[in-house]
């Protein structure tokens, strides 16, 4: 019993004399296994609190961080802008390469609207942080810091067009009449016309907006080759070789500038939808512009069988 007791009095005097360090790391272990036993709960926690994220949280921070006048213009272009840019790249996980080439192929539609509103809030909250020191909305050139984020929410926009469009032509493609393109993906100027007038069209644009004729030639191109000259000239209004030449130099400058028209507008559809144009509503916004221009060519021809027909009449 006595040794026992000696044993228990020398155990309890010895932790009297532990060293301070030594108490620290032993808590500091106790702390480390608490920490570990509620690392599953702690994830629970951090998700919940990403989840309850709001635009009322934004403004609390933009108004612990930043106080009205605080810095001048040129610093904000210079550093902080700069600094928001970086800090918006790391809560989208993105780098600057990733901003440029990313490629939403692989991506659902839902996954590219997701994205998209990200980006859209951290542009949001450079505005606000803007706003809250300079008292005012930032200008096109303030916003020059983050060109680089709102490059890659146009990319989102377009990403979203396409995979729509490409949804539309899935569903709707085997129903759609081929419009008047030729086998290279350029604009067609076959007689065809019918094409570009169907209902499609129609119902793809305003009515204002769809071509109508503006032809004064009451007569047909058989009539137009075979035709008394003088007499179709009478119909038209036209008293000599002058006015015919004229007429036909004005409708091939109108068609000369509808081609330049169409031929950006063909680009510019290679360009967001990735492929040439094969539909009758592929050609939608345009119609009007394609309907004139197949009208121009039928009216030159005329003009020029006239022409022709008058020059060996006045020959012999």
């Amino acid at each position: 019993d006595v040794e026992i007791m000696n044993e228990i009095l020398t155990l309890t005097v010895s932790k009297l004399f532990v060293r301070p360090s030594e108490k620290s790391s032993s808590a500091m272990k106790d702390a480390t296994i608490a920490e570990k036993a509620n690392a599953t709960s702690g994830s629970e926690m951090i998700a919940e609190m990403k989840s309850k994220f709001t635009q009322e949280n934004v403004d609390k921070k933009i108004e612990d961080d930043y106080k009205p006048g605080c810095m001048d213009l040129e610093r904000w272009i210079s550093i902080e802008g700069p600094k928001r840019l970086e800090s918006s790249l790391k809560k989208l996980r993105l780098n600057m390469i990733g901003v440029k080439r990313k490629d939403f192929k692989t991506y659902t539609e839902d996954e590219i609207h997701q994205e998209k509103r990200n980006v859209k809030n951290e542009l949001k909250y450079y505005d606000s942080a803007f706003i809250k020191i300079f008292a005012r909305p930032p200008a096109r050139e303030d916003k020059e810091p983050m060109r680089p984020l709102y490059m890659y929410y146009q990319n989102l926009r377009k990403a979203i067009q396409k995979k729509a469009y490409a949804k539309g032509s899935s569903d709707n493609g085997k129903k759609s009449r081929p419009s008047s393109v030729d086998s290279s993906g350029g604009f067609s100027v076959g007689s065809v016309t019918s094409n570009i007038s169907g209902s499609s069209i129609g119902d793809a644009i305003p009515e204002s907006k769809v071509g109508v004729s503006t032809s004064k030639f009451p007569f047909t191109e058989e009539e137009a080759k075979k035709g008394p000259p003088l007499e179709l000239m009478a119909r038209m209004g036209m008293d000599n070789e002058r006015d015919l030449k004229k007429q036909i130099h004005d409708f091939m400058k109108e068609r000369k500038h509808l081609r330049k028209v169409l031929d950006m507008f063909q680009k510019d559809f290679l360009k967001t939808y990735n492929r040439k144009l094969r539909f009758t509503k592929d050609i939608a916004p345009v119609a009007s512009e394609f309907k004139r221009y197949k009208e121009l060519k039928k009216e030159i021809a005329k003009l020029e069988n006239i022409l022709t027909n008058l020059k060996k009449k006045s020959v012999k």
